[in-house]
């Protein structure tokens, strides 16, 4: 990767060195990227084999790694450096609601719930291990119990607010959006939860330039929608991320799969809405709800009270990590 302190020697088991990796460039005895015209870092899955006088491979790129008979980066769990630089610097903001809140990090008067159980430092949250590994700088706009619908000329309490969406951009203009909100559309304890709504991708976009400051949408399809376009205009050159939402057992009328809201809708057919908005929008969809926490198993990734296993719903370390490595695999493969 093209990074002035990526040095990295590749040895035999005599300490003979087979190949440098040096500000972004390759070099073996016998090749330099440099003089070659190859740019190992063009894309992810360049495969470039290196040999010996005899023909002997003694190194491998491929897919993203370093590999000889005594060295694979993969299994080091090491992110090569030219995967990094599409990454790195690049200011990513997070729309979220208590799973992704952490005191002190979004904008004052944002309520938070985190710290909470064994996640007590900002580094186990799951954005803040996406955007440590990936070298993005994190702009947090997370606000525990806020949902999408609500009051477009109102506070940042709705994610479809103009006041959200503009502390979105309070330390400069995003490269990237990570919306993962909707849990509590989905499923409210201390109010109604959402309308699941009748917009769909097909309707024009709501205007909300006569609403009051009261005034409120409640048809979750329109409020998505909404957050999204007004994103998109506020922030033309920012790519936008959309998460569904993970199996909770809080506000699962029933207790059992499916999880099914007051409404009777389940948060499989919620993320279907979820995904189908994003695809029309244009923005990319991240499916954390394949992550690996399931309502089978989320009391053991989980910090809620699951002592009647009804409760489980604010991910634990280990379940922000789960989180964390879904969204940076698909953020690196897309």
């Amino acid at each position: 990767g093209e990074s002035e302190n990526a040095d990295v020697d590749i040895t035999d088991e005599e300490n003979n060195i087979l190949a440098r990796c040096s500000d972004g460039h390759i070099r073996t005895k016998n090749f330099d990227s440099r003089e070659q015209g190859v740019f190992v870092d063009n894309e992810v899955n360049t495969d470039l084999d290196f040999s010996d006088e005899n023909n002997n491979v003694v190194m491998r790129v491929a897919d993203g790694h370093v590999r000889t008979k005594y060295f694979n980066s993969s299994v080091g769990h090491l992110i090569v450096d030219f995967i990094k630089n599409k990454f790195r610097g690049l200011r990513c903001a997070i729309v979220g609601d208590s799973i992704s809140s952490y005191v002190g990090t979004s904008p004052s008067g944002y309520q938070e719930r985190y710290p909470d159980g064994d996640v007590t430092n900002v580094n186990q949250m799951w954005w803040k291990i996406v955007c440590d590994t990936l070298e993005m700088i994190p702009v947090n706009c997370s606000w525990r119990g806020t949902k999408v619908v609500g009051a477009p000329k109102g506070n940042a309490t709705a994610a479809c607010s103009d006041a959200r969406v503009a502390d979105i951009g309070r330390d400069g203009a995003p490269d990237i959006v990570i919306f993962y909100i909707g849990c509590n559309d989905w499923g409210s304890s201390n109010s109604p939860v959402a309308d699941f709504g009748t917009w769909n991708v097909d309707d024009l976009i709501v205007d909300d330039s006569g609403y009051s400051s009261t005034q409120t949408l409640t048809d979750f399809g329109a409020a998505y929608s909404l957050m999204l376009a007004k994103t998109h205009k506020a922030y033309p050159h920012a790519k936008l991320y959309c998460c569904t939402i993970m199996d909770e057992l809080l506000r699962d009328d029933d207790k059992q799969y499916p999880p099914i809201n007051a409404r009777g809708v389940s948060n499989y057919t919620w993320n279907e809405k979820i995904k189908d908005i994003t695809e029309a929008l244009g923005a990319s969809c991240i499916n954390v709800h394949d992550c690996g926490v399931n309502c089978f198993n989320i009391i053991y990734y989980c910090t809620d009270d699951t002592g009647s296993q009804g409760t489980a719903l604010h991910p634990n370390k280990a379940g922000m990590a789960l989180i964390a490595q879904k969204v940076i695999s698909a953020l690196i493969a897309e």
